[in-house]
């Protein structure tokens, strides 16, 4: 079945995984377990748009807030849950999978 354009405009593809770094920070947790949110530097330089992206997967369920020390200025753990590590395991098997398939092909991205 195939769908008409209009019903193609219509339709939502859009999830908080097609979120601008969600895969990296995803696939981050999955492989070093709970972060810090200054962890998030490992990932890129863009620290604003990780960290907008961190709370993104919060809002969705995917990544849990564990609190810890509230005297200390990094205060926050963040780690994915059981319906994140699902997901992560899955999008770093899909990575996987491409850079097998290209590894001759540049796999980095400008930051924004």
């Amino acid at each position: 079945m195939r769908l008409s354009v209009s019903a193609a405009k219509n339709a939502t593809y859009k999830t908080v995984l097609s979120t601008t770094h969600a895969l990296d920070i995803m696939t981050f947790m999955f492989e070093n377990g709970p972060i810090k949110k200054i962890q998030l530097e490992c990932i890129g330089t863009n620290f604003n748009a990780y960290n907008n992206c961190l709370y993104r997967l919060v809002d969705a369920g995917l990544v849990d807030v564990v609190e810890i020390d509230k005297t200390k200025r990094s205060k926050d753990m963040f780690k994915l849950n059981e319906n994140g590590m699902a997901v992560a395991g899955l999008l770093k098997q899909a990575r996987d999978v491409y850079l097998e398939l290209f590894p001759t092909v540049t796999n980095t991205v400008p930051e924004e």
